[in-house]
């Protein structure tokens, strides 16, 4: 009998009722379309923004146009540890 039902694991299916992925294409198609007249008026808006100096559209646009930088993260410790903490010094098999 195949017991991998009862592994456990991480669930993969979608629990909020919001969640996109609970969509179908009909209604993310029915969505994109109801959009879809409004793209051309927001570009518009947002260069205008952009031209203007506004921090927040000139950040939308680089995150957008760039990607996010990675952020680098100091991993260091203060005191010396053990690579093996429960092996004693002394190994020696008697």
């Amino acid at each position: 009998m195949d017991k991998r039902k009862n592994n456990g694991g991480h669930s993969t299916k979608a629990l909020n009722p919001n969640d996109k992925r609970l969509a179908s294409k009909t209604d993310r198609q029915e969505v994109y379309e109801l959009l879809n007249p409004f793209t051309k008026a927001a570009i518009k808006q947002h260069k205008k923004a952009i031209e203007e100096g506004e921090r927040w559209a000139i950040e939308l646009f680089y995150k957008y146009q760039f990607g996010m930088p990675t952020q680098a993260l100091d991993i260091t410790t203060k005191t010396e540890q053990p690579l093996f903490p429960d092996v004693p010094a002394n190994n020696s098999d008697k």
